[in-house]
């Protein structure tokens, strides 16, 4: 059977709810394995909150101390939490117990804002905001890095199993029909290509597609495991105000949160559209 290619109305949700202030500044969303429930993190707090589909509350569950906390995903009875200087925590539902932590080789110069769950490869993938190299300052600024976790040798990857460049996100932007805008507003969405940085990914078993999220120049991009760009989405910024939370359920209905801005925080539903 031929791989299912989706494309997204992204700035034209299906559903979008408005978040608790407990939730002002949601940084790291998730869903669980049934589709029955997502989990957020919020920036800052050592909490995670248990949401119904439409962000409604459930329950809090403190696991660590307040800190820079970017992303959340749940694998089997293990909750996982990302830190901005790429260690996990972990949260064991079953229980209720935080479980050892997992360091990182990756740092704060890094800046690990994105963690996704990839179950083909049974992996966590880390994406960076920042530097793509390990211990080494943020020189090289015109590629973005995804490393992954394994759960099932538990080690990080030395490499990162996916790298996205500016030039390549450049020839994708080359390549669509954009003649009916202005000059002027085609410059603009050029620049917003370059501006990318990753601060959410996810994997979307619908697609077999990995699609990032960057907060700076609204962007979200879906590319394959070898970082082949299928597609780029420029996000409406009066919609998407802050984008920070990305997941997918079987189906490849997308959940987007965007913290509040000096605003309400927003759940954003999004459904495919098949070009089969």
């Amino acid at each position: 059977m031929a791989q299912a290619q989706f494309t997204y109305q992204v700035d034209q949700p299906s559903a979008s709810y408005t978040l608790a202030q407990e939730l002002l500044e949601i940084s790291g969303l998730g869903l669980s394995s049934d589709m029955s429930e997502l989990y957020a993190i919020n920036d800052e707090q050592g909490i995670v909150f248990t949401l119904d589909l439409q962000g409604k509350i459930l329950k809090q569950i403190g696991f660590a101390a307040d800190s820079d906390y970017e992303g959340i995903e749940r694998v089997e009875d293990i909750l996982y939490i990302l830190k901005s200087n790429g260690n996990l925590y972990r949260l064991d539902l079953k229980s209720g117990r935080s479980l050892p932590l997992i360091k990182s080789p990756l740092s704060s110069v890094n800046d690990t804002e994105g963690l996704g769950y990839d179950p083909v490869h049974h992996e966590l993938l880390v994406a960076c905001k920042a530097s793509s190299k390990l211990g080494k300052p943020a020189s090289d600024k015109k590629t973005k890095a995804v490393y992954a976790y394994s759960l099932i040798d538990q080690q990080w990857r030395e490499d990162p199993v996916l790298s996205i460049m500016d030039r390549e996100l450049e020839d994708c932007y080359a390549s669509m029909d954009l003649e009916h805008l202005r000059k002027s507003a085609r410059e603009k969405l050029e620049a917003r290509v370059t501006d990318f940085a990753p601060s959410a990914i996810a994997y979307n078993p619908a697609d077999q597609l990995y699609y990032i999220l960057s907060t700076v120049g609204k962007l979200l991009v879906s590319c394959t495991r070898t970082g082949e760009i299928r597609q780029v989405y420029f996000l409406d910024k009066n919609i998407h105000i802050q984008p920070e939370g990305i997941c997918f359920d079987q189906n490849g209905v997308m959940y987007i949160s965007n913290e509040g801005k000096g605003l309400s925080p927003r759940l954003h539903v999004i459904l495919p559209n098949s070009s089969d």
